[in-house]
């Protein structure tokens, strides 16, 4: 099978709003799961005139604003190159898609008027797609890699990161991953509690343990969420040490 494996590095306009950033770089391959070798790659720097710069952005990719300028094409030119290769795919992959990558893109596309070209394709999250073991703990990408035996050299550069996802899928029964892809998804919030005050050195802790586990910052409503396979909620719950509760959406 042919999937796109997909990573957007983006601005810093809302760190806990995905609807809000916009894409500064692209990195997509075209991956044959059979052979677990990329076909064709897609690396670009996206930057047009209404971008925000945020330092944080060159502390995250260790690309300058200048060099975005340089190399940078519009949002309109870049998706168009992606949107040509996602037609070779028969699904995307992308670590966390569902809930970052996956909505920027929505975004983007329909701020651009894109609709009516851009590819309907299915969406496997490497978060919780993938039948991870126990053994594995931590849904970080940049921990993914030293789990699974090689390091990726330029975390949080698109194309390096897209490379690190696809060779941690390609260790597993992929029939597997695409069937629980097509499995129900549930979200759940970790009870934890709030680093300040009394409770500031447990709070701390339980974030950073939270984190480990793949757990996000929610902004808006304040609170820690991952999404998981529905049939592993129970599992879920016994492996953290403070509740764990599903979220209605």
């Amino acid at each position: 099978m042919r999937v796109l494996g997909l990573d957007f590095e983006t601005t810093v306009v809302d760190p806990f709003d995905a609807t809000k950033m916009r894409i500064t770089e692209i990195g997509a391959i075209l991956w044959c799961t059979k052979e677990n070798k990329p076909l064709e790659i897609l690396s670009q720097s996206v930057w047009a005139d209404d971008y925000v710069w945020h330092p944080l952005m060159q502390e995250i990719t260790g690309l300058t604003e200048a060099e975005h300028k340089e190399f940078g094409v519009s949002p309109i030119s870049a998706l168009h190159d992606l949107f040509l290769l996602m037609e070779k795919a028969e699904a995307v992959v992308a670590h966390n898609g569902k809930n970052f990558d996956k909505v920027v893109l929505e975004c983007e596309v329909k701020r651009h008027a894109m609709e009516s070209v851009y590819p309907s394709k299915h969406w496997i999250d490497t978060i919780a797609d993938v039948p991870y073991g126990k053994r594995i703990e931590t849904r970080k990408l940049e921990f993914l890699g030293p789990s699974h035996g090689f390091l990726n050299p330029f975390s949080h550069r698109a194309i390096f990161d897209v490379l690190t996802m696809l060779k941690v899928m390609g260790q597993y029964d992929f029939e597997k991953v695409l069937a629980r892809s097509k499995e129900p998804d549930v979200l759940v919030r970790a009870v934890i509690s709030p680093p300040f005050g009394n409770t500031k050195a447990k709070g701390e802790k339980e974030v950073a343990e939270a984190k480990v586990r793949g757990f996000k910052f929610d902004g808006t409503n304040k609170i820690w969420v991952k999404r998981i396979k529905e049939s592993e909620y129970s599992d879920e719950v016994a492996a953290c040490a403070w509740p764990v509760v599903m979220v209605k959406e």
